[in-house]
């Protein structure tokens, strides 16, 4: 996504959008669009509405997006490490790994 001003935004969206529409839709009444996407793959291995990520979609998966009913996404400024740039402390990619 790009802010107002045209630069790359990082968002981390909640747990329970399913469908990446930007709002969590599970509180059970009328608003259920993530909720009824979960429902259709119950006791299937689908990595998508996997929310607890134990292989599986079953009523745990249902309950964290119910939880996280009307959550947006967050866009993020600084990495978990407390870094502004986002870099994570990682060292990936044959470039960072040392020589052998």
């Amino acid at each position: 996504m790009y802010d107002t001003y045209g630069q790359a935004a990082i968002d981390a969206w909640p747990v329970g959008d399913v469908n990446r529409d930007g709002l969590v839709e599970a509180d059970g009444g009328t608003n259920n669009a993530d909720l009824d996407a979960i429902l259709v793959y119950v006791n299937q291995a689908e990595p998508r509405v996997d929310l607890d990520i134990d292989g599986s979609v079953d009523i745990t998966d249902l309950v964290i997006a119910q939880g996280n009913d009307a959550a947006t996404p967050t866009t993020l400024t600084y990495s978990g490490l407390g870094n502004p740039f986002l870099f994570t402390g990682r060292l990936t990619g044959k470039a960072c790994l040392p020589k052998t």
